[in-house]
């Protein structure tokens, strides 16, 4: 699947009541994801630090956003 097309899918929404196991493990792996590049580990694990990321820039067509404050 290319990459530019879950980018531009609409999104499902997500029932914050409703939360599934799926949900809560990739929000897990967003946080870390955006944790891991703020504690200068970018470079060692090659990646681009961020300060926020959201599920379908991971391929996941849902509406989920991870933001570091």
């Amino acid at each position: 699947m290319d990459d530019t097309l879950v980018i531009r899918m609409k999104c499902a929404p997500v029932d914050p009541n409703a939360i599934t196991k799926d949900d809560e493990l990739l929000m897990q792996k967003m946080q870390a994801y955006i944790d891991e590049s703020y504690v200068n580990h970018a470079k060692k694990l090659h990646i681009v630090p961020g300060i926020a990321i959201a599920a379908n820039q991971l391929g996941v067509p849902k509406q989920i956003i991870y933001v570091h404050f």
